[in-house]
């Protein structure tokens, strides 16, 4: 085994991972769509946004789907759609992004933050028990990083209950939990196609549902010009005003998205094979300290991100000093994504205890980071990269 590189060996990564590692990537096709739209003056409105709109009807499973102006105004959207007012409880996991919970917050909810799962990393249907009281409105499952939730438990709570689910789907575009599309199990459910999503479009999100009062609801919300054609009356009357809000999509956003769309078997396929690649090379390495368990026949995962639980222990090294010596290798890795949302100064002015919740505050500080391997056509990037981990492996055990 070559020395480490920060002993003087040679770095195991050599390919070029600006080239690899790129993302997003817009090619000749949304370069095109965009500058028909410019070339047009359609830079406000167009056919283009309804056009996306029926083809993730499809992609979703759906019967609607709400093109918006980000995946925050759909989850804002689906907060009131549901009737979330001050005083209702509502909950979600607190290792997520902020826009999971603030817009309920935003509408007066209380907001109950659980515990995650080790394997999945999403919210722990357990502690969400454990969590409901007869004030809880509705439970947010977050697909974190592309991984599905345990669906069946929390739903069956939720139906026991009288529970509204919201699925915060921004991370899991083309996710499955037992053949059933992520995003399809609860009321309604939001999508993300900010930058850095596997299905990017600069800033846009969708907002989903097989309900027509949710939908109709949030079309009234945010989408004025869309009322008249609604096929019910309740909201057609605020076709001259709407409920306030406007949140309809650019056309040049609808339009990469429905480039992107389009790509998403081709990129999503490259990236998961690449991620299971990597994972199933690590898995076989003694002394690594990763946490890989098998991912369950009924789950069919994404790879918005491609995180890993370490666990240092004896034979290890402590997770920042691993990350450190993996970097010299060149292996591009990091450490966890978001901070815990009960932790922040909002949360604890509201009274939530920064100390709750310690299964999931060492879980996140325990995470590893590691690239999707998006443009990685033959798996090159990844051997390397389980080369370096397996150089730094040989290290421990010496």
């Amino acid at each position: 085994m070559d020395k480490l590189a920060i002993d003087g060996g040679p770095r195991a990564i050599t390919l070029d991972q600006d080239k690899l590692l790129r993302w997003p990537v817009m090619g000749s096709e949304e370069e095109e769509a965009v500058l028909g739209l410019l070339r047009k003056g359609d830079i406000s409105q167009s056919g283009v946004v309804d056009e996306f709109a029926r083809e993730f009807t499809k992609f979703a499973g759906t019967k609607y789907a709400l093109p918006q102006v980000n995946g925050t105004a759909c989850l804002l959207s689906a907060f009131f759609a549901i009737g979330i007012k001050p005083g209702d409880e509502v909950i979600a996991p607190t290792n997520t992004y902020w826009a999971s919970v603030m817009p309920a917050a935003f509408l007066g909810a209380r907001i109950v933050f659980c515990e995650s799962e080790k394997a999945s990393l999403g919210i722990d249907p357990e502690d969400v028990k454990k969590k409901v009281t007869p004030k809880t409105r509705a439970i947010v499952p977050v697909h974190l990083y592309g991984y599905p939730c345990d669906m069946d438990p929390i739903m069956e709570l939720a139906d026991e209950r009288g529970i509204a689910v919201v699925e915060d789907a921004s991370h899991a575009h083309g996710a499955q939990y037992k053949g059933k599309n992520v995003g399809t199990f609860g009321r309604c459910a939001a999508f993300s196609l900010q930058g850095s999503k596997v299905m990017p479009a600069g800033e846009a999100g969708v907002l989903v549902t097989d309900d027509v009062e949710t939908y109709e609801k949030a079309v009234a919300l945010g989408h004025y010009e869309r009322l008249s054609g609604l096929d019910r009356d309740m909201y057609k009357k605020y076709k001259r005003t709407g409920l306030g809000l406007k949140h309809r999509l650019s056309p040049l956003h609808a339009a990469i998205a429905l480039c992107q769309l389009k790509k998403f078997p081709e990129v999503n396929g490259r990236i998961t094979r690449n991620c299971e690649r990597f994972r199933e090379g690590i898995k076989g390495i003694e002394g690594t300290g990763f946490y890989l368990p098998d991912i369950p026949k009924h789950v069919k995962r994404g790879y918005f991100m491609n995180q890993v639980v370490y666990d240092d222990g004896p034979g290890t090294i402590p997770r920042g000093e691993l990350v450190q010596v993996l970097a010299t290798e060149g292996l591009r890795v990091g450490q966890s994504r978001y901070e815990l949302l009960h932790k922040q100064p909002y949360f604890e002015e509201l009274g939530h205890d920064p100390k709750a919740l310690q299964f999931t505050e060492n879980l996140v500080s325990s995470l590893v980071s590691f690239p999707n391997f998006p443009w990685d056509e033959k798996g090159e990037l990844v051997d390397q990269y389980v080369h370096g981990i397996e150089k730094v492996a040989h290290y421990l055990r010496e």
